[in-house]
């Protein structure tokens, strides 16, 4: 992630960073100690061996639990489905990446599937400290090649929306949890990252702070032009989520003000 502004010796911390989380994104879809693999001509799936135990079959659980009477929906779509669901008596979000047809199938068939991306992110934005729920199971039903519906599973957290967070008005609170969620944005910053879906339901605040979901349309981007580029329509479509507020939108002009700065911007 590199530009003539920037200096050399930042050049090559951002290059090492990029290649760090690069290789991350790669190693999570092979077998390691945290993470177990099944691979058929009709499933491919990785999970975490602490939450489903040894031996276990994520998806006849995620699919059982889908159709189970206390399984909640908690968001419907034509593209997506979200569903609260219990593994291990464990609360868990269960996001299902729906299909659109055979040729919506074909279409996607040599790309990898959304399931995938978030799944793989979900662990880099772990390694590097940015809150996002803990990835637990990615899951594709296939046809040898072609890709089917496919599932991201990852731990429930207790919170609330931002977009309902930051309406009851400005207090110590509020501003304490702006400052968080600011910093959110200044570390994906840092590390060349764009959300792509920056609407203020995607990010939950919980008492510890902010977590950032949806992470399907996140890129590592590798060269900082291209970054900056969607980076300011992340920040430009975040501030839209707040326009008639103008305590909140006020806040965060404030906090992000110096994203111009980080991102090498001599303006």
């Amino acid at each position: 992630c590199n530009e003539s502004s920037i200096t050399p010796q930042l050049k090559n911390i951002e290059r090492y960073q990029n290649i760090r989380l690069r290789k991350l994104y790669k190693k999570v879809f092979r077998e390691s100690t945290r993470i177990a693999m099944s691979r058929s001509f009709w499933d491919r799936v990785l999970y975490d061996r602490e939450w489903f135990g040894q031996g276990a079959d994520p998806l006849t659980m995620v699919e059982r639990e889908i159709q189970h009477k206390d399984c909640t929906l908690l968001k419907g779509g034509r593209t997506s489905t979200l569903f609260l669901i219990n593994l291990g008596r464990k609360p868990v979000v269960v996001k299902r990446y729906n299909t659109k047809g055979v040729l919506h199938v074909i279409r996607k068939a040599i790309s990898p599937s959304r399931a995938s991306k978030s799944w793989a992110l979900a662990h880099v934005l772990e390694m590097i400290g940015i809150p996002t729920p803990k990835p637990i199971a990615m899951i594709e039903k296939r046809l040898g090649p072609f890709r089917g519906i496919s599932y991201y599973v990852y731990e429930y957290v207790e919170g609330i929306e931002a977009q309902k967070f930051f309406m009851g008005g400005i207090a110590e609170e509020q501003i304490l949890m702006a400052t968080k969620l600011a910093e959110l944005f200044k570390a994906l910053a840092s590390y060349c990252i764009s959300h792509g879906d920056t609407k203020a339901t995607n990010y939950i605040i919980a008492p510890c702070g902010p977590y950032i979901l949806d992470l399907d349309g996140m890129k590592i981007h590798r060269h900082r032009f291209l970054f900056k580029k969607r980076f300011k329509r992340n920040v430009e479509r975040f501030m839209a989520n707040w326009e008639g507020i103008e305590d909140t939108l006020e806040l965060f002009r404030r906090l992000l003000k110096d994203l111009d700065e980080r991102l090498g911007d001599k303006s």
